[in-house]
């Protein structure tokens, strides 16, 4: 890496180029504290605090075995680091790493991942402590071996929320608290990509993580046989990047920051989610209620192995669904099925990445496709309605959503805005959903789409029953009570054609997959077999 190359970037102030090449160049070697340097350099101008984290990283990887200035060069970074912390705006913490163990088969998991954070993260940014519920596998007795681990044994299992207020109320000070569940690995620049988030701007509240995998809403698809694919991965992927955050309705706690600050002002975890799962979606409410906004971090990977089936914390389906019922009693919404984002949707849109398109979604609850479309299409402009006033609260923290009845309300955006409008299962609990497509019609642009999900009450799960004189309404699915219409493929076209549209796309939705359908009418018993139908349509006189 030439780094005379990056210092006339940098006297010239061509500070675009200073960060698309320290990228490139931390691609090819993530420990060239030089680098880290110059980005610090490059961050000083916008936000102290990242600075700081540079510098902090470059004495980190300033090795004297490794580097013939190490004298020199460890006196500048540390000079430009009691530099940073006496300028106005800087307010970095350190963070305590809270992390709670219980009979993990003799503990591998948990000492691989204490170590993975020793090898990676500069020792005097962090503490770490161990929060234990009555192991009977021997890891207690190592964790009291270890010197430079806060250690508190408890007498018996008191669940994973419980737990972790411990470890939160035993931090230090005014420290940051990363949660990091026992089973993962953290990589190079996993932890200082978390933090540079977390201090991306003051409202955040709490960052998280991408792991190996399809892990709910944070992993990033491919799947990693090693720890050395992974580590290949991490050295290219935990990098700089233009576009690293993408907003979330809610951040998973197997790699959860959060600022102290906001966790000051929001309270600790909810012990009523004991023994554990959904602790962390509630947290995530009160956040957003409070102004606080989350990011996920896609320049943070870390390895999640999701052995946590000896914890007793993570706990099987009926438990699960217990908690999920004690989140919707608390809240009075189903935050799984309001802010998980409509991928579906998204693989149907045609548009470049890098193309400013313009977006409304109807129906859009907390935001969760919104936020993704805005990560995926940097120059996008999104927005949404939503009936629920207290969705749309928390929406609205971080997306521009509003409020409303899209049958009644007055709409507040010019026509021929939009190059979609997204109706995501919202048609069939309109009363008059013809009368709604129509009225949307004059904000879509002349080559715009509605794309739509609707649910076919031909499907097996339905006919099925009612053969049998059975036709019982349910509190999700096809029959949930709260819809008002039902469609078949025939009453689908019917519609849009009446409306004067033309449907250029029909899919459908069988099993676990979503699979092209073409134009043509299906046989009835292919009809059966469709559980929901996926369309992209256009006005008439523009086909796409």
């Amino acid at each position: 890496m030439n780094h005379e190359e990056i210092l006339t970037y940098i006297a010239k102030g061509y500070w675009e180029q200073v960060f698309s090449t320290v990228s490139d160049g931390l691609k090819q070697n993530h420990k060239d504290h030089i680098l880290y340097t110059m980005l610090g350099k490059y961050y000083e101008r916008i936000n102290v605090n990242q600075a700081y984290l540079c510098y902090e990283n470059a004495e980190f990887y300033c090795d004297e075995n490794r580097d013939e200035n190490y004298a020199t060069d460890l006196g500048l970074i540390q000079g430009l680091k009691s530099a940073i912390q006496t300028q106005d705006g800087f307010d970095l913490q350190k963070v305590s790493i809270v992390i709670v163990s219980y009979d993990m088969g003799e503990g591998d998991y948990l000492k691989e991942c204490i170590k993975s954070i020793k090898e990676t993260t500069p020792p005097q940014s962090y503490e770490l402590l161990i929060v234990d519920n009555a192991s009977t596998d021997g890891i207690a007795e190592w964790l009291k071996e270890q010197s430079d681990i806060k250690l508190i044994c408890n007498g018996e299992n008191k669940g994973f929320p419980y737990a972790c207020n411990q470890g939160i109320k035993s931090a230090a000070g005014e420290n940051d608290i990363l949660l990091l569940h026992h089973d993962t690995v953290v990589l190079p620049n996993t932890i200082f990509y978390l933090r540079m988030g977390l201090y991306e701007r003051e409202n955040v509240g709490a960052t998280g993580s991408v792991t190996n995998g399809g892990q709910l809403t944070q992993g990033i698809g491919e799947q990693y046989q090693s720890t050395e694919e992974s580590l290949r991965f991490a050295k290219t992927n935990n990098v700089p990047m233009k576009q690293p955050y993408e907003k979330k309705v809610f951040l998973n706690d197997f790699a959860l920051l959060l600022k102290r600050t906001a966790l000051d002002a929001i309270g600790l975890f909810d012990i009523r989610f004991t023994p554990g799962t959904c602790e962390d979606w509630d947290i995530a409410l009160r956040l957003h209620m409070a102004g606080y906004q989350l990011l996920l971090c896609h320049n943070s990977f870390l390895i999640h192995f999701c052995k946590e089936d000896g914890l007793n914390f993570v706990v099987g389906n009926e438990a699960l669904d217990k908690n999920i019922q004690k989140l919707k009693d608390k809240w009075g919404f189903a935050l799984n099925y309001y802010a998980s984002p409509r991928n579906d949707l998204i693989a149907m849109m045609q548009h470049k990445k890098e193309e400013a398109i313009s977006l409304l979604e109807i129906g859009c609850g907390a935001g969760g496709t919104l936020a993704k479309l805005e990560h995926l299409f940097p120059n996008a402009s999104v927005c949404g309605i939503e009936l629920t006033e207290s969705l749309a609260k928390i929406g609205a923290n971080q997306l521009n959503i509003i409020q409303g009845n899209i049958e009644t309300m007055t709409l507040p955006y010019e026509q021929n805005s939009f190059d979609y409008i997204l109706f995501g299962d919202v048609l069939e609990h309109l009363y008059q959903p013809e009368d709604t497509i129509k009225r949307l019609l004059p904000y879509l642009k002349d080559t715009g789409v509605y794309l739509c999900s609707i649910p076919n009450i031909m499907h097996f799960s339905v006919l099925n029953p009612l053969l049998a004189g059975e036709f019982e309404y349910q509190d999700e699915g096809i029959l949930d009570r709260t819809h008002l219409r039902f469609f078949t493929q025939n009453s689908i076209r019917n519609m849009f054609e009446r409306c004067q549209m033309d449907i250029t796309r029909f899919c459908g939705r069988i099993g676990t997959g979503v699979f092209d359908l073409g134009l043509e009418q299906l046989p009835a018993e292919k009809q059966w077999e469709v559980y929901q139908y996926l369309v992209c349509v256009g006005k008439r006189s523009h086909k796409r």
